[in-house]
């Protein structure tokens, strides 16, 4: 694979990190406790109570949108959401500690809605839908700074980075833009991330560029010049990951550099913006994490990646093929990631804990959106250990996307903002 001789590390990064993945060759269940059928059909009852009775509170947003709410409004919805999560901790609906509790402690639902605010005064025209999918990046930095010892919180930096997403990413992937504007648009913001200002500067390349802007008014260029590494780092991925785009499937041995790069170099720049300088550990663990959240996005995006002609780990399988070995494979690598390095921090453990079980929960949601990108019998084993039949994780979705679809026309007649 090509590498670029001006990104710090990360060539040897990532074959650190697909040298961890060849390595991960057997998932262990013997952690994880199983739930018989009676369990989970309680659980999915009082789910639906509790998702039913928070979804009837927010209803105002649906037909007013955000705007039109007072502070005394959004407040109440905090505490109304605050309430929910609670009670699904305390009755282990979905995990078996109380995580979420943890987390909104910690200060997740403050730098939740710090994001929120910011994002809306700069682009109105930001849908909830892509905010929400701005808001994940936002979390993975929330839990790095959890892990690396720092208050939670929505800095200037976080806010940028979470915010080029949507922006750059959804502009590269998507198959409407043709090559040609891409290459244009990536040379330009690579100008940019080397410090440069080019001339004639759309006002959609302003909204991007200025993310650029606010990041260098907390880190100095001079001081952190690895942090701006990891940023054409990540630049020079989103450039190479367009090779996994056409008519010409690649071969596995081709996808994994490609899908590791952009992925672990995602997650290494989160870890600089938290941090500002990293040890090697801190920038091997950032990268390998960033990888397996990469695989994870891939999985769950298998059967669009498909029908889009771009090409995953997943999607060059067959309609009818199974992923069992694949997803055993994914679910290694996050063990061996988060036993690999320790940080000797004081919420090592618990985070530890935390991510791998959050994503056990992920690839059964995909999983039981999806039947058919398991076999029946690795269907059943993963189905043994959930709190919910796996059938339960897309009725979940299908009613939060109908929720969040009402959501964004209600913005879109009181332009949110």
């Amino acid at each position: 694979m090509e590498t670029n001789d001006q990104i710090f590390r990360c060539p040897d990064l990532l074959e650190e990190s697909l040298r961890d993945y060849a390595l991960s060759v057997e998932c262990s269940f013997a952690d994880l406790k199983k739930t018989n059928l009676f369990v989970k059909i309680h659980n999915e009852r009082a789910i639906r109570k509790l998702s039913e009775a928070f979804f009837k509170k927010l209803e105002p947003l649906r037909s007013r949108g955000m705007s039109s709410l007072s502070d005394k409004e959004k407040e109440q919805l905090k505490r109304d959401f605050r309430e929910f999560a609670l009670v699904l901790d305390k009755q282990r609906l979905f995990f078996d500690k109380p995580f979420l509790g943890y987390f909104m402690e910690m200060g997740y639902l403050e730098s939740t809605n710090a994001f929120f605010d910011a994002a809306k005064s700069h682009d109105e025209n930001l849908l909830l839908s892509d905010l929400f999918q701005a808001v994940r990046n936002l979390w993975i930095m929330n839990s790095l700074q959890i892990l690396f010892g720092r208050n939670v919180s929505m800095t200037p930096s976080i806010f940028s980075y979470s915010m080029l997403y949507p922006y750059t990413d959804n502009y590269l992937d998507d198959p409407r833009v043709d090559k040609a504007a891409k290459k244009k648009f990536n040379e330009r913001f690579q100008m940019v991330l080397e410090g440069n200002e080019p001339s004639n500067v759309t006002p959609e390349e302003k909204k991007v560029f200025t993310m650029i802007r606010n990041i260098e008014v907390e880190y100095d260029r001079s001081s952190y010049g690895e942090l701006y590494e990891s940023l054409l780092a990540i630049q020079h991925a989103q450039v190479f990951s367009m090779g996994q785009d056409g008519e010409t499937k690649l071969v596995s041995g081709d996808l994994l550099p490609l899908s590791f790069y952009k992925g672990g170099c995602s997650v290494l720049a989160d870890a600089f913006l938290v941090r500002g300088h990293l040890s090697i550990a801190e920038k091997d663990f950032a990268f390998g994490y960033g990888c397996f959240l990469q695989l994870l996005d891939d999985f769950q995006d298998t059967s669009l990646d498909r029908e889009d002609r771009h090409w995953t780990l997943f999607s060059i399988s067959e309609k009818h093929d199974v992923h069992d070995k694949n997803v055993e494979k994914l679910l290694a690598f996050i063990h061996r990631v988060m036993t690999k390095h320790t940080l000797n921090t004081a919420n090592e453990v618990l985070l530890k804990k935390v991510i791998p079980e959050c994503t056990m929960i992920m690839v059964m949601d995909v999983i039981g959106r999806d039947p058919s990108l398991v076999s029946r019998k690795f269907y059943h084993t993963l189905e043994s250990y959930s709190k919910v039949r796996l059938s339960f994780y897309k009725e979940l979705k299908e009613k939060i996307d109908q929720f969040t679809e009402g959501l964004d026309r209600g913005a879109s007649i009181g332009k949110y903002s």
